[in-house]
């Protein structure tokens, strides 16, 4: 057994640091501090202010300093102490800052004099406030998304076997401001220095100035044109695109959807020469993390790699592709583990741009992307010239002008209509027969129907049982069921589990 001044000693990285609740543990153990995920992916910990809560408060690395509701620390009886400031991706802020004696993560790590800044931008959300990179870079640990749990390894050795070591910092913006983490990365033809960010809830964003800097804004295909937030609720412009063969800490990443900031706005961070943008909560979700005394940084992938960047299921050496020709185009496809399908469109002047396919609607842009792409309006609708995808022209093709202008492109059940088509799921090929003549042998036919909207219906049978269902290629299910078919029919338990279903490969034709 170990007493908290014993504890303090064995962590001589951080004063006032104990275990909370009266709870003591043998020399060389790991404590562990569970942590949840917020309805955006953010890694959420209770934490308890002065004895009392406990409260929810999210984890942010990115953080300047650890913020509170203002009305709770005036709640709580907080003490005023001075002025914090903070910064985000439209500038910096400043604060009333508050003092805690203590605070207690998880119910398992006490930490004295913690201070906070007020603000009543927690007001709507679903946690009280945040903790800021010193939460984790004051003593050895491993946040583990995995395992939903952060370990804290009092004295203890901590196995890093599996794990690459980053080539980052530490560094504090602020005077008096905490030590954010930065690290590099590497995309194909630069490497940035990106900040660890577990409160961003994008996977990677670019500051304006190194956007224009290495000529990014147009480099990249584009989903969409986007509007991104600051902790603060200001906003600013940018896009989403996707950049692929990222590397970090020696782990290769497929695919990465990367936020780059508009080169136009001015009332925004510059970098610095350590500090290019962030790199966000869906791409640390794929990595343990772990962090040293030594003010290292080490990284091992999990299996939500797969997810944060689903890399193209390529086909098979005895999957070869079919060769295109005028009458019968093969357009090749994305088809990733999340079960998008996604088509790589070329607009006027060869700017690139990703379009996903979805049966359950009709083909549809926003107005950003499709003034960017070069498509004109009439009546309600863009104009697919001039587009094309693999050198098939889409100009037969309208797109509906979508409610919200900053939208992607959808190519819908109407591009499959196009022609006589067959998608094929072995080779990643989308196979348009211009002339009519389809070869149907070796196919079963299926009982179609159309709804008033146009939406194809399926007939199948569940469980011995008719049902209706859509054929919507936009839901990245196999099969998703309403809560009122499953209540109806006492669905919940009778299908194994998630972590027990089969994939299979398929091929339709329409």
């Amino acid at each position: 057994m170990i007493t908290k001044r014993q504890f303090m000693a064995g962590a001589t990285a951080t004063a006032g640091v104990g275990f909370g609740g009266g709870v003591y543990a043998a020399n060389g153990q790991v404590v562990r501090v569970p942590i949840t995920l917020s309805k955006g992916g953010l890694p959420l910990v209770q934490l308890k202010i002065n004895k009392q809560g406990p409260f929810t408060f999210m984890l942010d690395t990115g953080a300047s300093v650890s913020m509170i509701r203002e009305d709770l620390a005036r709640q709580l009886g907080l003490r005023v102490d001075g002025k914090a400031a903070t910064g985000s991706i439209k500038g910096t802020d400043i604060h009333k800052a508050y003092a805690a004696g203590e605070i207690v993560l998880g119910g398992t790590l006490r930490v004295e004099n913690w201070r906070f800044a007020g603000s009543d931008a927690f007001t709507a959300r679903e946690y009280d406030g945040l903790l800021s990179a010193n939460i984790l870079t004051q003593l050895p640990c491993q946040l583990d998304y995995e395992a939903r749990e952060i370990r804290y390894y009092v004295g203890a050795p901590m196995d890093l076997t599996g794990f690459g070591k980053l080539n980052g910092i530490y560094r504090s913006e602020y005077q008096g401001g905490v030590e954010k983490v930065y690290v590099q990365i590497k995309l194909p033809d630069v490497a940035l220095n990106l900040a660890l960010d577990t409160g961003a809830t994008g996977p990677m964003m670019v500051f304006g100035d190194v956007v224009r800097r290495h000529k990014l804004w147009d480099k990249y295909p584009v989903y969409r044109e986007a509007e991104m937030t600051g902790a603060n609720g200001r906003k600013l412009k940018g896009r989403l695109v996707s950049i692929k063969d990222v590397q970090i800490g020696g782990v290769w990443v497929p695919e990465v959807a990367a936020a780059l900031v508009d080169p136009s706005e001015k009332d925004t961070i510059q970098s610095k020469d350590h500090f290019h943008g962030l790199v966000g909560a869906p791409f640390l979700r794929a990595f343990t993390v772990a962090f040293t005394p030594q003010k290292a940084v080490y990284i091992k992938r999990n299996q939500n790699l797969m997810a944060m960047a689903p890399p193209t299921r390529l086909a098979g050496a005895s999957e070869v592709r079919p060769e295109s020709s005028a009458d019968k185009p093969v357009l090749g496809f994305d088809y990733t583990s999340s079960r998008q399908i996604l088509f790589r469109l070329t607009g006027k002047g060869g700017l690139p741009a990703i379009a996903r396919m979805d049966t359950g609607t009709e083909s549809s842009i926003g107005e950003a992307l499709a003034t960017r792409l070069g498509l004109s309006a009439a009546d309600g609708y863009y104009q697919g010239a001039p587009l094309s995808i693999h050198g098939m022209s889409l100009e037969a093709l309208r797109f509906k002008v979508a409610r919200n202008p900053k939208s992607g492109a959808v190519l819908g059940l109407d591009f499959l209509r196009l022609y006589p088509s067959l998608l094929d799921f072995d080779t990643n090929s989308l196979i348009f027969f211009k002339s009519g003549d389809v070869d149907t042998g070796g196919f079963e036919r299926l009982a179609v129907t159309k709804a008033s909207d146009g939406r194809l219906i399926v007939a199948a049978k569940l469980m011995g049982k008719d049902t209706q269902c859509l054929m919507q290629t936009g839901t990245a299910y196999g099969l998703w069921l309403p809560p009122q078919t499953v209540r109806a029919r006492n669905l919940w338990d009778a299908f194994p589990k998630a972590e027990d279903r089969l994939a299979y490969r398929t091929r339709s034709i329409l």
